[in-house]
């Protein structure tokens, strides 16, 4: 739910102001903005050891070959819409270059 409405939050002016640069991206998905501005959000919120172990969770979640049971818990009817909220999530983790317009 908070990955879904993440945007919706307060944070859709925030997209335009700090994360514009986003919107130009050739595979820019209004919806998965949320989610990423999320991830980028803990990421700054973490030190390095929370960080890793966020990420490290997460990865086995979002693993390509064998997902795990979070992206099914999160949405049964459509566990592949879950686990590109999951993925746009661990985009913003990662990414340390998320604000540069």
């Amino acid at each position: 739910m908070i990955l879904r409405h993440y945007l919706a939050a307060d944070n859709a002016s925030r997209l335009w102001d700090e994360f514009v640069g986003w919107t130009q991206d050739d595979d820019f998905d209004y919806e998965l903005a949320g989610p990423r501005m999320l991830g980028h959000d803990i990421r700054r919120m973490l030190d390095k050891p929370g960080l890793d172990q966020v990420v490290n969770v997460l990865l086995q979640q979002v693993n390509a070959g064998k997902p795990g049971l979070l992206p099914i818990e999160m949405n049964s009817n459509d566990p592949d819409r879950a686990l590109a909220w999951l993925n746009a999530l661990m985009r913003g983790l990662l990414n340390a270059e998320e604000t540069k317009p």
